[in-house]
């Protein structure tokens, strides 16, 4: 699980940085009324985001050693997912061709992220994992990007055309639906296995998503992102007890 967390935001904080980077060496540009808060900061900080960098990426490699033949070749597998994701959607010009109608970044990053969740939970038996649960995390986490794409359109039209929302014409309830699909996934797990803490958390984070994804006036659009990923902390308050 620490690999995992490490992984997460060596990812996040690498990705971070390159936006950042990307933007000083891009004479487009944005006023600041477009930037959202979270791309203006890390603009402003990218000392202590490389810091944070550092520091994931340390702890990370620091578990290799304790981890299991079969987690880190299962990683590695995702590790090589997670590559082909930036490579197509971050760091080339395909980045800029779009699917008509299909989120096809968000699910790369759903896929990538619900299958690193996998190899942390059951590297041995991946197979044996609920259907239920992965489906479920699947759509949790595909609802978050595009209710942060949503938010973010604005933006995403000059620095990331491979958003889904980059483009205005676009189905705007997609984020809800998704995350609807995600609680029945959530419902449908509980009545087929009964409760357990994974799916109570699924469901929970998936309704509060959901909950966020309704308010769309100007200032809860700017909380969107922060908001939206905390929620997903509450999976480990709920993990606690058991």
């Amino acid at each position: 699980m620490t690999a995992l967390f490490a992984a997460v935001w060596s990812i996040y904080l690498g990705d971070r940085l390159f936006d950042a980077w990307r933007a000083s060496t891009d004479s487009r540009g944005l006023v600041a009324a477009e930037l959202p808060e979270r791309h203006a900061w890390a603009r402003r900080q990218r000392g202590i985001l490389t810091a944070c960098l550092v520091a994931a990426v340390s702890s990370g490699a620091a578990t290799i050693g304790f981890l299991e033949t079969s987690t880190w070749r299962a990683g590695l597998v995702v590790a090589a997912a997670t590559g082909l994701y930036f490579l197509l959607f971050r760091w080339s010009f395909s980045s800029r061709v779009r699917l008509r109608g299909f989120p096809t970044k968000e699910i790369a990053i759903a896929g990538c992220f619900t299958a690193g969740a996998a190899v942390a939970a059951a590297a041995d038996s991946i197979a044996d994992l609920p259907l239920f649960v992965l489906a479920g995390l699947g759509c949790l986490i595909l609802g978050n990007c595009l209710l942060i794409s949503r938010s973010e359109a604005v933006f995403d039209q000059f620095e990331d055309p491979a958003a889904f929302f980059a483009i205005s014409a676009r189905v705007s309830r997609l984020p809800e639906i998704v995350l609807f699909a995600g609680i029945a996934f959530g419902i449908g797990g509980w009545w087929r296995s009964g409760p357990e803490p994974a799916l109570f958390a699924l469901i929970l984070c998936s309704v509060l998503t959901l909950l966020l994804a309704g308010r769309r006036s100007p200032d809860s659009k700017a909380h969107t992102q922060p908001v939206a990923d905390g929620l997903h902390l509450l999976t480990w308050v709920i993990a606690l007890p058991f």
